[in-house]
């Protein structure tokens, strides 16, 4: 089978707009709202990027049905981004809040991320060295521990284990495709294991 005949159409949402251009354009070379990257020996990506705005419009929905595979793509995490990504959450299809992935954006050499106090909400920015360790919030004076940003994602936004969460870094491309690679390969194995599990089917009850 040709690299040609291979083809996945991947949805890039954000609630923080901005990141769009900036994943999109590096990664795929041009300029826009969409874009193709060829991963060699793996297959042909089609990318569409949606601004949060436009996501109730019908046929935006229509198009993230039938997209293979969602991307969301995050950078900060505090509580009003949270919610933010939680409304987007609750108005995608069916099929594409399943094969939702997430991508941790990050501006080179960035080593810090924000988060939200677990006792009294106030946002902080904490550096990667910190994560796991416990810390006083400095407006509550409580301690909490400082959850890894990973680690973060996963569990404010629901994120199974089987989906993926990883950071990248903008404008570095190779990072990029690596991650859509990744992806690609994921998405391709839980394909592979759904189809090759034996599933019940059961005749509905006469009437």
């Amino acid at each position: 089978m040709s690299v040609s005949s291979v083809s996945y159409l991947v949805s890039v949402l954000s609630a923080q707009g901005e990141l769009l251009p900036k994943f999109l354009e590096p990664v795929c070379g041009c300029e826009g709202s969409s874009g193709k990257v060829t991963l060699r020996g793996i297959a042909d990506v089609y990318l569409e990027s949606y601004a949060p705005e436009t996501l109730e419009q019908e046929d935006v929905k229509n198009r993230l049905r039938e997209a293979d595979i969602c991307l969301l793509l995050v950078d900060f995490l505090d509580v009003m981004t949270v919610d933010q990504i939680r409304e987007i959450l609750r108005n995608l299809p069916t099929n594409a809040a399943r094969n939702m992935h997430v991508l941790i954006c990050r501006q080179p050499g960035r080593t810090d991320y924000k988060i939200s106090c677990t006792k009294c909400g106030q946002k902080l920015m904490v550096q990667d060295a910190m994560a796991m360790r416990r810390a006083r919030c400095p407006r509550c004076q409580e301690f909490f521990q400082i959850p890894g940003q990973v680690d973060l994602v996963r569990a404010e936004l629901l994120i199974p284990a089987n989906r993926l969460v990883r950071k990248i870094t903008l404008g570095d491309v190779a990072i990029g495709q690596q991650a859509l690679e990744t992806l690609i390969r994921q998405h391709t194995n839980r394909s592979t294991v759904t189809k090759s599990t034996t599933m019940r089917l059961d005749l509905p009850p006469e009437v």
